[in-house]
């Protein structure tokens, strides 16, 4: 790798550090009541204490940082995509599958969204009895 390459690498990874930053919050509110599995630079993993048949806890989200973006997962909206109702076409083109969104650059105004679409995640899980209330 030459240095302009580096310069490149190392102003994308700054880029990325501060979309996971402005993501990792959104989650963190929530930690209260939630097992966190991973909370280290780049990975901050958020889990209920509802146990599955299989032994292990129900995952709530994720906030990862990748090499080329952030992803942000919200089991949630796997288990119930209703809760995405009225979330704006630009944030669901942000998808990667059917709960994972990725981020390269911050956006405040999908940022907010998302900070919604968590929040009624949440209360789906309390109303589900998987998080205490």
């Amino acid at each position: 790798m030459d240095a302009q390459q580096a310069a490149k690498h190392d102003m994308r990874a700054a880029q990325l550090s501060e979309v996971f930053k402005a993501l990792k919050p959104l989650l963190e509110k929530h930690r209260g009541n939630m097992e966190v599995a991973h909370d280290e630079k780049g990975n901050f993993y958020l889990y209920s204490h509802h146990i599955l048949s299989s032994g292990k806890p129900l995952f709530f989200g994720a906030v990862i940082m990748r090499q080329y973006y952030v992803s942000y997962h919200l089991m949630p909206v796997y288990l119930q995509p209703y809760l995405l109702k009225g979330v704006s076409r630009t944030l669901t083109q942000k998808m990667y599958g059917k709960s994972c969104f990725k981020f390269r650059k911050i956006n405040d105004k999908l940022f907010a969204q998302l900070d919604g679409l968590t929040q009624r995640s949440y209360k789906y899980y309390t109303n589900e009895g998987f998080v205490p209330s």
